[in-house]
């Protein structure tokens, strides 16, 4: 966990399953890992930004924001396996979570994914659902899409730098 005065470590998770090759996604992807870096480095948020691609596994993804994207982000396929992610979540619990996706996932790891966040301080995970064919049933208070992503990072995540947010509840 960090220090009192150090920004909490927020996990950006990328969807890298095959649902996210379709319709320009991964360029989409792209924009948001930059668009997440600029509001961290210009100050709209105070995070410790660390990258994870997420299908069936869940693995850290080494960045430095002067850099290009990494091209593991940019290259999907394979399914989505919830349980891979929230054993590697589990190395940090106290971290924040924003969940990068379309949110076409198996009804049994939406399931998992629910049942991890009901477990969780609230405002742990928010969720960036993108692309003109997202799933239309992943909704919530803390599901947004790209058009909110600004407003997605008031006062989020809680920790030294930002404003406390509001807990949530979830309806996807």
């Amino acid at each position: 966990m960090a220090s009192s005065g150090e920004p909490r470590k927020l996990w950006l998770v990328c969807d890298v399953s095959g649902s996210m090759s379709e319709n320009g996604k991964p360029m989409l992807l792209r924009g948001v890992v930059r668009l997440v870096e600029q509001c961290i480095r210009f100050g709209h948020t105070a995070a410790d930004l660390r990258l994870v691609a997420w299908g069936a596994a869940a693995e850290e993804v080494p960045w430095n924001p002067d850099d290009e994207v990494p091209a593991r982000l940019l290259a999907p396929g394979g399914e989505s396996d919830a349980g891979a992610l929230l054993g590697f979540l589990a190395s940090d619990p106290s971290a924040a979570v924003l969940i990068v996706t379309d949110g076409w996932w198996p009804s049994a790891e939406a399931r998992k994914l629910r049942m991890w966040k009901r477990s969780q301080p609230p405002d742990t995970l928010r969720i960036l659902k993108i692309g003109a064919d997202a799933n239309p049933q992943l909704k919530g208070p803390d599901v947004s899409g790209p058009e909110d992503i600004f407003s997605l990072f008031d006062g989020w995540p809680p920790g030294p730098g930002n404003a406390d947010g509001e807990e949530s509840g979830d309806e996807w």
